[in-house]
Order: C-alpha cells, then sequence, then structure tokens
C-alpha cells in the first residue's frame, strides 16, 4: 500500500520525486508498484528523473534474475513475492515457460 500510494503520488504530480531506496527496501510488496511505475513513465514517455526510471529497471532487473536463479519454493513462497513474481513475469522481466 505504501509503494502504491508513492508510486500514485508520482506520477499525478504530487510528489517531485520518488525515494527509490525506501520502496525497495519496502521488499517484495513494492514490485507490483514499481513494475506499474516504470511501465507508466514508458507509456507515456514522461522521465521526470531518469535516473530514477533506471534505478527503478535495475531493481526490477535484480528482483527478476534473483527469482530466476531461485525460483520459489513451498518454503519460501509468499503473497508478496508471489505477488512481485507475477508481475515481473507480466512485465517481461521474467520470461514464463510459455514464452521461452
Amino acid at each position: 500500500i505504501i509503494a502504491q500510494y508513492n508510486v500514485n503520488a508520482y506520477l499525478r504530480g504530487k510528489h517531485e520525486k520518488i525515494d527509490v531506496e525506501a520502496l525497495e527496501e519496502l521488499g517484495d510488496s513494492a514490485i507490483p508498484s514499481l513494475v506499474y511505475l516504470v511501465d507508466e513513465m514508458s507509456e507515456t514517455g514522461s522521465y521526470k528523473n531518469y535516473k530514477q526510471y533506471s534505478d527503478v529497471k535495475k531493481i526490477l532487473n535484480a528482483k527478476a534474475q534473483e527469482f530466476e536463479n531461485e525460483p520459489l519454493s513451498l518454503f519460501k513462497a509468499n503473497i508478496p513475492a508471489l505477488r512481485a513474481q507475477k508481475a515481473l513475469e507480466e512485465g517481461g522481466y521474467i520470461k514464463t515457460e510459455q514464452a521461452k
């Protein structure tokens, strides 16, 4: 919820910049909002701050690599991790079995 609020406030112009590091600290629960942020910035071409865009892309690529290197197991799976993985798959950061 925190990540979603901050991303929406940033996209609507209520925040000048977004604290990428703070959102990264939220872990898997922030990933769907970060995927949405990058998609919106790409779609509208509104790169208010290219460094922030680049930083978010790095976070998403690193998380995708983490999921590809260590797929979720029964013991590691939780709701935020499953939502993060799904968002990364839908965003094209993780290749699904159908796309391979």
